[in-house]
């Protein structure tokens, strides 16, 4: 069935932490830049050593939970969480939402 490797990022600063379907912590990204490996940055599941979070595709979809804080308040405009998936080499949206104050 293959896997998926992910990242998440905010576009304001915020903390995220991903969790898989079964509750396990996939990562925690500090300031929702997508990019690991910061100071107060976590990755749990990285089969590959990449430095991406990778998960198992079942049915060629990828269930994952997310808790977002936000750094301080919300833009008026919202907080949008976008999901990327590396596909061919380049990140891709594959879902977004948004945090309205």
């Amino acid at each position: 069935q293959g896997k998926v490797a992910l990242r998440v990022t905010a576009s304001s600063p915020a903390r995220i932490e991903m969790y898989d379907a079964a509750d396990r912590a996939v990562l925690v990204d500090d300031n929702g830049n997508g990019k690991l490996g910061e100071v107060r940055d976590s990755l749990f599941q990285d089969p590959a050593g990449d430095g991406h979070a990778e998960l198992p595709l079942s049915g060629g979809e990828c269930l994952v939970k997310m808790h977002v804080f936000p750094a301080g308040e919300i833009p008026p405009d919202g907080l949008t969480i976008q999901l990327e998936a590396l596909i061919g080499g380049k990140w891709l949206p594959v879902a977004q939402d948004r945090i309205v104050p």
